[in-house]
């Protein structure tokens, strides 16, 4: 299906919902999540993760839900690099498909490498938002090396749909854990990244943005993620050497 079909993205859109209800009938809340659509989409993709997220375009990241540790794991290790399909997609109001991440070293030099080390063979990202509107990212990380089947493709398609009609209607917060009462703030919100940042912003007298880069500079640099690049700064365990690129 093209991202563009749009009578076929609707049909998918509503098999999307009929999984994801299905999956939430299984416990609290009955209503779908965007918890519930990660899931539902690496059981259907056999994917190793899938992580929904909100983004900028200063390269600002929050996670709202994932499938799971290891796909939160893998989607801190897009974050920590600054560059892969998530980023791509969210700039270009496109999917981004990646069937064969080796391929793309040269595209994303320092992401491919990290997510190549991980076990990823194959990385798919949907954007989630309405036309120029960029809201986040919806990524499909896969062990295998190889191209989405039609099929497959579509229903993420219409996974993103539902999602993004998700982080519409609640875009204060969204109820992710199935235990809590009140809609908190996202998972993974990394708050403690942009208090480094800050940090690093004032230090060095620069701008939020370049603080950024140069935190990922030295996650990269030292093999680290930026979270724990900012939990150091934090703690006064790390200062970032103004004299390094």
């Amino acid at each position: 299906m093209s991202p563009d079909d749009a009578g076929a993205r609707r049909d998918w859109h509503a098999r999307a919902l009929e999984l994801v209800t299905a999956e939430c009938a299984l416990g609290a809340p009955e209503l779908p999540t965007l918890e519930a659509v990660c899931r539902v989409l690496a059981r259907e993709l056999d994917a190793m993760g899938v992580v929904a997220s909100t983004m900028s375009g200063r390269g600002d990241e929050a996670v709202l839900a994932t499938s799971g540790p290891v796909g939160a794991a893998l989607g801190e290790l897009q974050f920590t690099a600054g560059q892969g399909p998530s980023y791509d997609a969210f700039e270009t109001h496109r999917p981004a498909l990646a069937p064969d991440l080796a391929a793309e070293l040269f595209r994303w030099p320092g992401y491919a490498t990290a997510a190549a080390d991980a076990g990823v063979g194959s990385v798919f990202a949907f954007p989630l938002g309405l036309g120029a509107a960029g809201l986040g990212v919806l990524t499909v990380f896969a062990r295998p090396a190889g191209p989405l089947s039609d099929e497959r493709l579509s229903l993420a398609l219409g996974c993103a749909d539902l999602a993004t009609e998700l982080l519409l209607a609640n875009p204060e917060g969204i109820l992710t854990d199935p235990s809590a009462a009140e809609p908190g703030p996202p998972l993974g919100y990394r708050s403690h990244v942009y208090q480094a940042q800050g940090m690093v912003m004032v230090q060095l007298g620069t701008t939020l943005v370049d603080a950024l880069a140069r935190m990922r500079a030295h996650a990269f640099a030292t093999d680290r993620s930026v979270t724990e690049v900012a939990e150091q700064i934090i703690g006064g365990r790390l200062v970032l050497d103004p004299t390094d690129p």
